[in-house]
């Protein structure tokens, strides 16, 4: 792994580059870089635009990671123009890259003509209703994803209550983040741990009631086998905190779900003022 400080002004021989640095000067294409993380740096746009320039040359990238760093007009032309390019893209990783409605539209469908991106992450950007539309058609037309991040993204409750019927033959997906999105139906989550028995990871849209809580558990504690014959352990995130109190429910989950029970993103007394009402 190679660090670049702001007195480097080349890019010595790597494979796997993560960058430290505010500022990249002169990079030279000296070696193919496979892995670029770029998200502890804060890019401007003349930044971003000579690291997304420095990657058009380039072809064996496998991961991008350009969370934090918003990506607008010619940089987001440039970004489409390497995901072509590099045929091997495994994960494409924009977190919080200020992504407007067209622009999430823009990376979806690169994305989904690629053939080789398994992984995005388009959470904190604004992917609406619109968005959220497009991504259900493409969803169902492309069944190869095994992690999708959307969190934060302003995802309608209409558009979640329609997600598990598009992603039900997606059986390679492995993580799906919906944090902090509009509340969809309960049967939606309890039907998508029913049907996705390869699930590791879920985080729920808004927090729950204690009962519906108790529901989405005991439905991922009672999962069937996967294709593979493995009871797969789920991570759950958004239940209710005070789900971890029963005893009895911690027995049921033991070695079949590994649960996180506390609610980070919601406040206690928030979920109580809902549960009363």
């Amino acid at each position: 792994m190679v660090f670049v400080s702001v007195n480097h002004s080349r890019l010595l021989g790597c494979s796997c580059l993560r960058v430290d640095a505010m500022w990249i000067e002169d990079a030279a294409s000296q070696a193919e870089i496979q892995e670029l993380d770029l998200s502890p740096v804060k890019l401007n746009y003349w930044m971003m635009k000579e690291v997304l320039t420095l990657l058009t040359r380039q072809t064996q990238l496998r991961v991008l990671d350009l969370s934090g760093s918003a990506v607008h007009g010619e940089c987001l032309q440039l970004l489409l123009a390497v995901i072509r390019q590099h045929q091997r893209l495994e994960r494409l990783l924009l977190s919080n890259c200020k992504l407007w409605v067209a622009e999430c539209m823009g990376v979806l469908n690169a994305a989904h003509n690629h053939p080789s991106i398994t992984s995005i992450s388009l959470s904190y950007n604004d992917l609406g209703a619109a968005g959220g539309s497009h991504l259900l058609q493409l969803l169902a037309a492309k069944q190869t994803w095994q992690e999708l991040d959307l969190t934060k993204t302003g995802l309608t409750a209409q558009i979640l209550s329609q997600l598990p019927v598009h992603i039900q033959d997606h059986h390679d997906l492995r993580c799906l983040k919906l944090g902090g999105n509009e509340r969809g139906p309960l049967d939606a989550w309890t039907g998508l741990l029913q049907a996705h028995t390869g699930l590791e990871f879920l985080s729920l849209p808004r927090p729950l009631s204690l009962k519906e809580a108790e529901r989405v558990a005991l439905t991922a504690a009672n999962r069937s086998p996967s294709p593979r014959g493995e009871v797969k352990m789920v991570v759950v995130m958004g239940l209710h905190p005070r789900l971890g109190r029963d005893s009895q429910l911690r027995l049921l989950t033991d070695n079949l779900v590994d649960m996180i029970l506390g609610c980070i993103q919601y406040p206690l007394e928030v979920l109580l003022e809902e549960e009363e009402a």
